[in-house]
């Protein structure tokens, strides 16, 4: 048998059926080609795309170890977050929740995200089941405040978003809206806060924004996760100023 050579390797594709996707995650030397391939294989379907991690196994000869262990890589390195699945009028646990990101929403994995194991399930089933959703345009449908209350979170968030710049062109409204408020509904439930949003966007103006430029710093590769961050500090500063304004009155 002829052994492969070092020469070119030539890549054919077909006419149509293409996908558009963030190619950021292919040079992140974090990940294995196994991830890169997996994450590849998920960004590539529609949004709210739903698939039985089983399912995945399934679709590969790489077996199910391969599979889990490059969802748990793809988790570790902020590509992957997973929640409890709970029923609206129950409020049961259901089964486990997947969200797959174009870009990480964290550099490494802290006390606020916990790593999970993936459950090694035979099959899926009603009861216990594990979902992969890729999560380029998502509308949270858990939060739990009222209507006023979610219009005036959009509207300060779109507000606060409009003003930082991703690119000389575009503002992180244009392409990280929707990212960015799943993120902030799943990990600030019950926290989120206008004033808390518009401090928030000044400490990411702050910290991602080349003040002599007015345009992003070249060190900023995850828009959300820089966004996580200040929104994090910012609702501990709004809750300490909140906890004053109570004192002193």
């Amino acid at each position: 048998m002829t052994k492969p050579s070092g020469g070119i390797v030539r890549v054919q594709k077909r006419d149509s059926g293409y996908a558009i996707i963030d190619p950021w995650f292919l040079s992140d030397e974090r990940l294995t080609w196994k991830s890169k391939g997996l994450l590849a294989y998920l960004l590539s379907k529609p949004s709210n795309w739903q698939v039985y991690v089983t399912d995945l196994v399934k679709r590969s000869k790489d077996g199910r170890d391969a599979v889990y262990s490059a969802l748990k890589q793809l988790e570790e390195c902020g590509y992957v977050e997973r929640s409890q699945k709970r029923n609206e009028d129950t409020k049961k646990i259901e089964g486990m929740e997947t969200i797959v990101y174009e870009r990480p929403i964290i550099d490494e994995p802290g006390p606020d995200f916990p790593l999970t194991d993936f459950p090694d399930m035979a099959k899926p089933d009603a009861d216990n089941s594990t979902q992969v959703i890729n999560d380029l345009n998502i509308n949270d449908s858990k939060k739990k405040m009222n209507k006023s209350a979610t219009a005036d979170i959009l509207k300060s968030l779109s507000k606060a978003l409009r003003k930082l710049p991703l690119n000389d062109t575009a503002t992180l409204y244009d392409q990280y809206f929707a990212d960015i408020y799943a993120m902030l509904t799943r990990r600030f439930s019950g926290q989120l806060e206008p004033e808390a949003i518009g401090l928030a966007a000044d400490r990411y103006f702050q910290k991602a924004v080349d003040l002599r430029t007015g345009l992003p710093k070249e060190s900023v590769y995850s828009p959300v996760g820089v966004f996580y961050d200040c929104y994090a500090e910012a609702v501990a500063e709004w809750t300490a100023e909140q906890f004053k304004r109570k004192c002193s009155g």
